[in-house]
């Protein structure tokens, strides 16, 4: 002997319940659209009226929700971006200003050296100077001794 309990898909409904509770904005939009209809068909009408109205409004509710949570991941996406843009744009300039510091490191080294090297030819250039000076404004004496060696030989050459 089976005995089956009743279950919500098998209890019968009775007449007079209806199986979704319809609002009285649905109730008054089926009496003023269906005057004429039979009752048993108005409240038919206005339960799948009301099941449509509650489908439509989960689903809207729903939409609402993921284009809310979309909206939301979109802006924390943004931030993010805009965080990590920030970031790169950090250590661009960091680059870019240590790029410039060793340029101005390497122009300072080469202007140096460059300063250098004109101090130590102008150095040269003034004892060449002074010398030729002191040959061109030396007197000419007659002694062997005080003429080049060049001219010395020359005077042994016609010697001979």
């Amino acid at each position: 002997m089976t005995s089956e309990s009743p279950t919500p898909e098998n209890q019968p409904i009775p007449k007079d319940s209806a199986i979704v509770e319809v609002s009285d904005e649905t109730r008054e939009m089926v009496d003023r659209d269906m005057p004429d209809a039979d009752e048993d068909v108005k409240q038919k009408a206005m339960e799948l009226l009301e099941a449509i109205r509650r489908k439509a409004q989960a689903e809207v509710q729903a939409a609402n929700d993921r284009t809310q949570e979309t909206y939301l991941k979109a802006i924390d996406d943004a931030k993010k971006t805009i965080e990590q843009t920030e970031q790169f744009a950090k250590e661009q300039q960091e680059s870019l200003d240590n790029a410039v510091k060793m340029a101005q490191n390497e122009v300072q080294t080469r202007w140096d050296g460059l300063t250098k090297e004109i101090e130590e030819f102008g150095s040269r250039l003034q004892e060449a100077a002074e010398t030729a000076w002191k040959i061109i404004t030396q007197p000419k004496e007659a002694s062997e001794s005080d003429v080049p060696s060049a001219t010395a030989e020359e005077a042994s050459d016609k010697e001979s």
